[in-house]
């Protein structure tokens, strides 16, 4: 969602509110669709943003080619102790 508030504003001025939504959602079908189709034997359901949100930043790079966005990174490493049980047959 993080991504969705760098990349949505900019991209909803420019589309208007109805367009961008419509954007929103055929990206999000087009992703389930190609989901289903390469794991066709899955028997797991799938729902996400994350599709959707990978055609905004497609559209943004289409539609602003020469943008520069500035990104700050945090680099923070903690170490966390995490017990694994192997289950034995």
């Amino acid at each position: 969602m993080w991504t969705l508030w760098i990349f949505g504003p900019a991209l909803e001025d420019r589309l208007g509110p109805v367009r961008f939504a419509i954007l929103y959602l055929l990206a999000g079908v087009a992703a389930s669709v190609t989901h289903a189709f390469f794991n066709a034997a899955s028997t797991m359901p799938v729902l996400g943003a994350s599709g959707a949100i990978s055609g905004i930043i497609a559209a943004y790079a289409a539609r602003f080619p020469y943008a520069w966005v500035r990104v700050l990174v945090l680099i923070v490493f903690i170490p966390l102790a995490v017990r694994l049980y192997r289950k034995l047959n």
